[in-house]
């Protein structure tokens, strides 16, 4: 039996639902490559993706009784889409389909050829385009983003898309969810995890015995701490990750957060941002579902009104977690019922700091010098490390008191390391070098600014360890500096919305100084703010709507790097915190003196090291704007390359018996894009040819409508990008008999 008559034979069976009353809408057995609620770049999947097996064709059948609501075609999202509105009111949308049923076809045709254009919205009215359950009306395929397959997207009466496995689709599914990771997120300056204001997350593995994810490791918390998970579900009848239903956190048996995907708005999905985290955690990469509520979260899906962020007693006057250990769970849940449970310990503690460290040269040797800090400890283990051959070798261990310390060093070494240790697991560590160390380094000193709301954490790289640990002055007052490397340093600073536009900070080693300037200016929910930046080139726009919360811009400049084809115009800007916006907010770049015409310069956003990608090419004078949800690396680049053509059928000087010849061109551009439908064009002897683009094949497509004469014809490709770069190629074939 041939493949193909086996999905002729499927095709005469319309499969029922499982579960529910709405009808399968494809002649094959369900499975899934996609769920509802999963991570898209903007927005949340607002439906289900039925797997087609990497085949097209097959029929796309009406879920229930109902109209024709609106037809769609467009080179982009959903392609060809059908949105039938049921008989109960409710909305099915088909997308990336390959064609449409005759009767639909035909409407389509008709206005392509009226506009002259592929793209067409379609509307109509009850009556107009009437079908029945089960009717066909497209075939599926693959138009728009994605491989082959079928979107179908389940919207209720108010167009808001809910989830259709809740009680419509029944998909065999025995597998419950898998946890990968679970992640750790300080909130806040005096927030940390392990010591540290990074994120980070700990690898689970499934323990056969208790039945759940675990981990023997216990991550030591202080402040507010946000826990989120690497999670999927499969189901058993194909292997792609979907996402869960719900997820739930407890922490000592009582659950503090909940959340299930059954719905999602349109207008809130942009806060996909705000409910999960796409974090490189340097040991876990991943998009990460969040199980705690950041402000200005309006999304619905949450149950109780907590936040869920974990408080310690430490550090917080809403502490409900008091200090020590503690088990937390989370548990993640199918839309049928299978779930997965990840168990794990956290410890509420301050670790200890070791605040101040140095080695000073004594009549009889080296003397150490350390001071050191823990907020919930009177007491820790300290204990002393040489480098010998390279390797650490231990020289004595002692009980000392928080606060200054000293002791005498008679071995010889390049390197001393001193490790402290609490009770409770909580450590930190300091390098020093011996004695001599030029404060010439200071001049040689790397900064990196990571800006958050409303502090910086700074973080001072030096060539060669030091003897001492540099001091960190910020409006006079010492801040606590931490080693993260044996010359490397972190040092916390708090930004006051009350004192002055610039925050200066002050690095000091030896007789030298260095001065670091912050910018100390608040942007507040609910007012509108207009900055003026790098001396006037830069402008960030913020609408009364645009934060969720208060925060502090801060901008670095450097010198941009980038790939052939692109050309600077501007300096490059790192505009942060990468906090999430709700209303865009303006990102404009001013430009002087140009060398390229200005429809070329664009305002860019480097993605990833040397990758840069067009943000957004409006215009006002010198500006060029772009309105964005976060803010990155920015600098204004001029396309200075055409588009890539190439004429793939027919062939130059073909000769076809089809008189209606399918007309094939690729196309490529790797600097702004290719991003309307009006910049691409294809002439045959003369007369414009309704032209379908497909961007992931970077191709497009043409076909005349009526036959060809035999003889010689000549057609044209002319592709503009959005610098304003245009390309022609023409070609010729015959037609013969």
């Amino acid at each position: 039996m041939s493949k193909w008559w086996l999905i002729a034979v499927l095709a005469l069976t319309v499969l029922p639902a499982r579960g529910g009353d709405l009808l399968w809408p494809l002649p094959i057995a369900p499975a899934l490559s996609s769920s509802f609620g999963e991570s898209r770049s903007t927005a949340f999947h607002a439906g289900i993706d039925i797997k087609t097996w990497g085949r097209t064709g097959y029929e796309v059948r009406a879920v229930d009784d109902g109209h024709i609501e609106r037809l769609r075609t467009s080179p982009w999202g959903y392609g060809r889409a059908v949105y039938l509105r049921l008989q109960d009111g409710r909305i099915a949308v088909y997308g990336h389909l390959e064609s449409f049923a005759p009767a639909l076809a035909e409407r389509i045709k008709q206005a392509q050829k009226e506009s002259g254009r592929y793209s067409v919205d379609l509307w109509f009215k009850e009556g107009e385009l009437s079908v029945r359950r089960g009717d066909i009306v497209a075939y599926s395929g693959e138009s728009g983003a994605g491989p082959p397959h079928l979107h179908l997207e389940l919207r209720d009466e108010n167009n808001i898309p809910i989830n259709p496995l809740l009680a419509d689709y029944a998909i065999e599914d025995s597998t419950p969810p898998v946890f990968q990771r679970v992640g750790f997120v300080p909130f806040g300056m005096e927030s940390q995890v392990n010591g540290q204001s990074a994120p980070t997350s700990v690898a689970l593995r499934w323990d056969e015995s208790a039945q759940v994810y675990a981990t023997s490791k216990k991550v030591q918390i202080h402040g507010r701490v946000g826990i989120n998970a690497l999670v999927w579900d499969r189901a058993d009848a194909a292997t792609n990750k979907l996402a869960p239903y719900a997820l739930k956190l407890l922490v000592d048996g009582v659950e503090v957060f909940a959340a299930a995907y059954g719905r999602v708005s349109y207008a809130e999905a942009h806060q996909v941002q705000l409910d999960r985290m796409y974090i490189d955690y340097g040991n876990g990469r991943g998009r990460f579902l969040n199980l705690f509520r950041l402000p200005g979260n309006r999304l619905d899906f949450y149950q109780g009104s907590a936040d869920g962020l974990l408080r310690s007693a430490a550090g917080s006057n809403a502490a409900f977690m008091a200090e020590g250990e503690h088990v937390v769970e989370v548990v993640a849940t199918d839309a049928f019922g299978n779930s997965s449970r990840a168990r794990f310990a956290v410890v509420v503690n301050a670790v200890p700091v070791v605040a101040a460290a140095r080695v000073t040269e004594r009549d009889r040797g080296w003397s150490l010098d350390v001071k050191v800090g823990d907020a919930d400890d009177a007491l820790v283990e300290a204990e002393i490390y040489r480098l010998k051959n390279n390797k650490w070798q231990s020289l004595r261990v002692d009980q000392i008191a928080v606060g200054p310390n000293s002791w005498s060093l008679s071995e010889k070494a390049s390197l001393w390391k001193l490790v402290v240790r609490d009770a409770k697991g909580g450590v930190d560590s300091a390098f020093c070098a011996l004695p001599g160390q030029p404060s010439a380094a200071l001049a040689r000193m790397q900064v990196e600014t990571r800006p958050h709301f409303d502090w910086v954490e700074l973080a001072l790289s030096f060539e060669k360890p030091l003897s001492q640990q540099p001091e960190v002055l910020s409006a006079g007052r010492a801040l606590v500096v931490r080693q993260v490397g044996r010359s490397r340093y972190i040092a916390s600073v708090s930004l006051d919305a009350q004192s002055a536009e610039r925050s200066v900070v002050v690095v000091q080693l030896g007789d030298r100084r260095r001065r670091i300037e912050l910018l100390q200016v608040a942007v507040r929910p609910g007012e509108e703010r207009l900055l003026d930046l790098a001396d006037g080139n830069v402008q960030l726009d913020f609408s009364s709507q645009s934060v969720y919360e208060l925060f502090f811009p801060q901008i670095e400049l450097f010198e941009p790097e980038v790939p052939q084809g692109l050309e600077i115009v501007s300096g490059g800007y790192a505009l942060g915190p990468a906090v999430q916006f709700d209303k865009r907010v303006g990102v404009r770049l001013r430009y002087s003196e140009i060398k390229q015409p200005e429809q070329r310069i664009g305002l860019y956003e480097e993605v990833e090291t040397g990758r840069w990608v067009l943000a957004g090419s409006e215009r006002d004078g010198e500006w060029v704007e772009a309105r964005l949800r976060t803010l990155g690396r920015f600098a204004l680049l001029a396309d200075v390359v055409a588009p890539q053509v190439e004429l793939l059928q027919p062939k130059k000087n073909a000769k076809l018996k089809d008189r209606r010849p399918l007309l094939r061109a690729r196309i490529e551009d790797l600097q702004s894009g290719i991003g309307r439908e009006e910049d691409l064009s294809l002439e045959l002897d003369g007369q414009l040819l309704i032209v379908e683009y497909d961007p992931e094949a970077k191709e497009i497509r043409a076909q005349p409508e009526d036959e060809l004469a035999v003889g010689n014809h000549e057609w044209t490709v002319r592709v503009r990008d959005m610098g304003g770069n245009e390309r022609v190629r023409k070609s010729a074939f015959r037609v013969v008999k």
